[in-house]
């Protein structure tokens, strides 16, 4: 990619590379910027994972859901 985050062209070259639509894709981060890229691109489902990189209140901003652990989100699912 020529522009780093929280620019959406990252998502947007992996979401071609596999063939799948960005309406269709939902993205599991530990930052702000990721979750803001993800919501630049208009992605359904954006999840914040609490690993010490960003806040709570940071991940809630951008997220529709902020779990503290992949054990929590796991069980969610």
């Amino acid at each position: 990619v020529r522009k780093s985050k929280p620019n959406l062209e990252g998502i947007l070259i992996a979401c071609d590379q596999i063939k799948i639509k960005p309406e269709n894709t939902g993205y599991i981060s530990d930052t702000y910027s990721d979750l803001l890229m993800a919501q630049k691109a208009n992605l359904p489902c954006k999840i914040g994972l609490l690993t010490g990189l960003g806040t709570k209140k940071e991940l809630e901003e951008k997220g529709d859901l902020v779990c503290k652990d992949f054990f929590e989100l796991a069980n969610i699912l």
